[in-house]
């Protein structure tokens, strides 16, 4: 028996044990019988999966280092199979997808350890290293935890469409800073931001010498964090600054004229 979304509530069905008298006329009763044995059952609602708590809620990542987090899902109902899935980003706003370079891990088991768990739980990291246009990026990447109807074992319920359970974890990239890699060096640095190697060493007074190799993940200073003023715009902001409105742009991922010194905090000059 499959239920229906009809059969929800709690029934019962009684059975008994008769014997007959062989040969018996057409009527007679029963020479004998058991007592009624009753079974009662309770039909509820399919669960939609859940994510578990240690799905992450936040990520702040760094440009130049890599980053990663994880989210993991399960489903109550033993018979469903759960799917994880990132959303991608829609009209309604929800949800940025996968950044450029963001990559998604396969699918793989994960137990959550919870009492009467049922052992269908799946999980996925994503990891990403963001370049240097992405400082000041501040957005929602959002998964979909998408359950089977009990199609587990080959069936499906009639009717029915398959629950989804939708997480979202806030990531941030910070602004003005620059994590190096393996033997980089200022000069390198500053091609990628499109400046020169004398305004980050000036930015960077730790760094006794600009040819000098600093190691691995150590954090510049590439820029300063400015706070647009209410009157600000973004043609005016850089024309203050000396700089080109592009080199603005490509400091702070993102940018609008309405949100200047709004989410985020500040600019990046």
């Amino acid at each position: 028996w499959v239920p229906s979304p009809a059969a929800r509530g709690r029934a019962a069905v009684c059975f008994a044990a008769a014997a007959y008298r062989a040969g018996g006329a057409a009527g007679d009763g029963p020479t004998v019988a058991s007592e009624m044995l009753c079974v009662q059952w309770a039909v509820t609602d399919d669960p939609p999966p859940t994510f578990g708590p240690e799905s992450a809620e936040r990520a702040n990542l760094t440009m130049g280092r890599v980053g990663s987090f994880s989210v993991m899902a399960e489903d109550a109902n033993c018979l469903d199979a759960v799917a994880l899935a990132v959303v991608p980003r829609n009209a309604s706003g929800r949800g940025w997808g996968l950044p450029v370079g963001a990559t998604l891990s396969a699918e793989r088991g994960w137990e959550s350890g919870r009492v009467g768990a049922c052992g269908n739980g799946r999980a996925v990291t994503v990891t990403w290293t963001p370049s240097t246009t992405y400082g000041g990026f501040d957005q929602d990447i959002c998964f979909s935890a998408t359950d089977s109807l009990g199609s587990a074992d080959g069936g499906r319920c009639p009717g029915l469409s398959p629950h989804v359970t939708v997480h979202c974890v806030a990531v941030t990239v910070a602004r003005c800073r620059y994590a190096l890699r393996k033997d980089q060096h200022l000069e390198q640095v500053a091609g990628l931001l499109g400046t020169d190697w004398m305004r980050l060493w000036s930015l960077n007074r730790a760094i006794g010498h600009p040819d000098f190799f600093v190691h691995a993940n150590q954090v510049l200073n590439v820029g300063h964090l400015f706070r647009a003023g209410p009157g600000d715009t973004m043609a005016g902001v850089a024309a203050r600054m000396g700089m080109p409105l592009e080199q603005l742009l490509a400091l702070n991922f993102d940018l609008a004229l309405e949100a200047a010194g709004g989410r985020g905090g500040g600019l990046a000059l």
